[in-house]
């Protein structure tokens, strides 16, 4: 499974430090935000890689400066097209994916993936569409 970590956010609730670096690098503890994210998502066995989305060409730069060539992370630039137009700019890196994990980077928690995939597979058997309500994404079985 891939995870997805959507880091292209214009960070403007932060200002005026996101004028300096992008959200996902605010520190927290001497780290920034987005290694927090990074680190959780690799420590579950079934993530094979992790794809970052950000704007590499303005402060997005960062990101892949701290990560540098590090394996299982892979670096795509953001469609500046929202979500969805981030999830069909890279549908060929998900083109064999039967799954996959999409995080948002600001969403700093500790959800147990592992009972979320499990139940989600028990409940929905991959038979699925996403309705969203005021911002929020959920499953709808279809029948």
């Amino acid at each position: 499974m891939k995870a997805v970590i959507l880091a292209g956010g214009k960070g403007t609730r932060g200002k005026p430090y996101t004028e300096y670096f992008p959200k996902a690098m605010t520190p927290i503890n001497g780290k920034p935000l987005i290694d927090y994210v990074v680190r959780y998502l690799k420590s579950f066995k079934f993530i094979k890689e992790i794809i970052i989305i950000s704007d590499y060409t303005g402060l997005g730069g960062q990101i892949k400066n701290y990560y540098g060539n590090q394996k299982n992370i892979k670096f795509i630039q953001d469609s500046q097209s929202g979500t969805g137009g981030d999830l069909l700019h890279i549908q060929k890196e998900l083109k064999n994916e039967s799954e996959f994990l999409l995080w948002f980077v600001d969403n700093l928690c500790a959800l147990d993936i592992t009972k979320m995939r499990k139940t989600f597979k028990e409940n929905y058997h991959g038979n699925c569409k996403i309705e969203t309500v005021h911002g929020f994404g959920y499953c709808i079985r279809k029948y």
